[in-house]
């Protein structure tokens, strides 16, 4: 798809995790900063809806949710 820009689109990619503070943990030991803007960049897991929800954007901008029980 020629014209699809990851970093405004609304399409994404759900990982659901046993232990999602270990995956976090893993991702930030490889180097991704936690930030707001930029790619790539980690999003801490927060509890929302009984859950803990997180995200890992890739250096193309292409999201993907980090899901754990809460």
């Amino acid at each position: 798809m020629a014209d699809f820009d990851p970093a405004t689109s609304g399409y994404g990619s759900c990982l659901r995790l046993d232990d999602v503070d270990a995956f976090y943990a893993v991702a930030q030991a490889a180097g991704v900063p936690e930030r707001t803007t930029d790619f790539p960049r980690l999003q801490p897991p927060v509890p929302q809806h009984g859950l803990r929800i997180g995200a890992l954007l890739d250096p193309d901008g292409s999201l993907l949710w980090l899901i754990g029980e809460g």
